[in-house]
């Protein structure tokens, strides 16, 4: 039984099986690249050697051992090519580096917009809430002042009421008065 705990399996992230597959990609493609290079240089080896009828089974040692030359040429175009997949390799992981980020910078700023929306929106309920209080208020003070107006045209035409009745009973004296004397008065 081990002293220490076992590390648990590490699990990898999508950007890191791209990398891992774009790997993997590059490799069989240099793979390709080597293997046709190689049969290329078979025919050229078996016709400089005038032989036509080298195995295509031989092996690379064999190939190296009938033309050292070929055998330079080989390595310098296997590190050329090699170089070409790590700058490949390289080149697809800044990508994904950067689309990473700018996807991180992309949901940055829908939050921000989403915050400063939301800021706006509380905003506006509170300048709407203030809205309907004023509103209200003055609804209030409508109802009041009418209610004032109504009081004062209520009050005007219990005046003008009760003037109209002094009159009407000044008129019927001056009548009885006229209908005892029979003098009518000159103001008529």
């Amino acid at each position: 039984m081990p002293s220490t705990p076992k590390r648990a399996r590490r699990i990898s992230t999508p950007s890191e099986e791209n990398v891992h597959n774009q790997k993997k990609v590059a490799r069989q493609i240099l793979l390709r690249g080597i293997a046709a290079e190689n049969k290329k240089r078979n025919r050229r080896s078996r016709l400089q050697l005038g032989k036509m009828n080298i195995a295509s089974w031989a092996t690379k040692d064999e190939l190296m051992q009938a033309s050292p030359s070929i055998a330079s040429t080989n390595a310098d175009r296997v590190a050329k090519m090699e170089f070409e997949t790590r700058a490949v390799v390289w080149q697809e992981s800044q990508k994904s580096k950067y689309t990473a980020k700018h996807k991180h910078d992309e949901i940055k700023i829908q939050a921000w917009e989403s915050h400063q929306r939301a800021k706006f929106e509380a905003k506006m309920r509170k300048v709407e809430a203030r809205a309907e209080q004023m509103k209200a208020r003055a609804q209030q003070r409508m109802v009041e002042k009418l209610t004032k107006t109504r009081l004062k045209v209520d009050a005007k035409k219990a005046t003008l009421d009760a003037r109209r009745d002094r009159q009407v009973v000044r008129l019927a004296r001056q009548v009885e008065k006229i209908r005892q004397t029979g003098h009518v008065p000159s103001s008529l």
